[in-house]
């Protein structure tokens, strides 16, 4: 599957619309070279396809390239069949889809104009993972793809429970079918780990599995997860449910020592969840939804004991 990079942008402050630029070097592990948002982080890159910005021309907005805060718009992909995990060769550099669509917490100017804005929704963020010059006319290749209905999961362990998560991991991959887009380590703090959730559930990850110690003196990760879970939520059938505008993630907490187990067993109950999570994700987005029709269930395990 190949493409071509029509436009290639970037601005040297966040918040401010893009300036198309001839060529541009993709620094491996950083972005682009000189541009507000390139760092250590997973949203290194922005892309957007040609077909959507052409949508919102036809609206009657005339758009320069960056309008949408965009790195790269690219032609001659169907970039809505590409997941989180998928990898693009652009000329001789490399980049890896980490999440699909952002939340936007204010209205930009473009969706005063046309009621609407595409980013939230079709933009695709991506990490460096070769280093190489790109410029308009360079040409794109999909050298791996994931297609966009792969169940995408993260992860998240206390230290010292490497075993559990690699047993955890083969479960969601053999009987989940889910792709592994995140696994790390808990951070050190309750408040960090609840913020480090929400920000996966901002990812469009679809599962987010808590690996929580029984050690009263290893409870950041129990508290986090308690505390999210016990928040509100926008669909009421489940706790396990965190969901926010156009974005959102079951959220499963189990002990370590039985994770694998527990999760082969709710393995029905995820697809139900992670379905009715979809459609209502798609209908916060004003998207048809064309999956099954599943009606979400209570996961009553992901509560673990104290």
């Amino acid at each position: 599957m190949r493409g071509t990079i029509l436009n290639v942008c970037l601005s040297t402050r966040k918040g401010t619309p893009k300036r198309a630029v001839e060529r541009v070097f993709l620094r491996r592990h950083h972005g682009l070279d000189g541009d507000a948002h390139a760092g250590p982080w997973h949203r290194q890159v922005s892309l957007l396809d040609a077909g959507d910005i052409s949508d919102m021309k036809a609206k009657g907005l005339t758009l320069k390239p960056g309008a949408f805060g965009e790195n790269l718009v690219i032609s001659g992909l169907n970039t809505r069949n590409l997941g989180i995990g998928s990898r693009l060769k652009l000329d001789e550099a490399e980049v890896e889809i980490t999440q699909i669509g952002k939340v936007c917490h204010t209205r930009c100017a473009i969706f005063y104009q046309a009621g609407d804005c595409i980013m939230p929704r079709h933009g695709l963020f991506a990490s460096v993972t070769r280093d190489g010059d790109v410029h308009a006319g360079s040409a794109v290749e999909v050298v791996h793809s994931l297609p966009r209905e792969t169940v995408q999961a993260a992860v998240l362990t206390q230290a010292g429970s490497e075993d559990a998560g690699d047993a955890a991991i083969g479960v969601l991959e053999d009987v989940v079918g889910a792709h592994i887009a995140w696994k790390c380590h808990a951070p050190g703090s309750t408040d960090e780990v609840i913020a480090l959730i929400r920000q996966l559930c901002g990812r469009g990850l679809d599962l987010v599995v808590a690996l929580v110690s029984e050690s009263p003196t290893d409870s950041t990760l129990r508290e986090a997860a308690r505390a999210i879970m016990d928040g509100p939520c926008r669909v009421p059938a489940t706790r396990s449910l965190v969901f926010g505008s156009g974005a959102g993630a079951v959220l499963v907490a189990v002990r370590a020592r039985d994770g694998a187990d527990v999760l082969r067993s709710l393995a029905p109950s995820l697809g139900s969840a992670i379905a009715e999570l979809r459609r209502a994700r798609a209908a916060e987005n004003g998207d048809q939804w064309t999956g099954p029709t599943m009606p979400i269930v209570r996961i009553d395990a992901e509560a673990p004991e104290a």
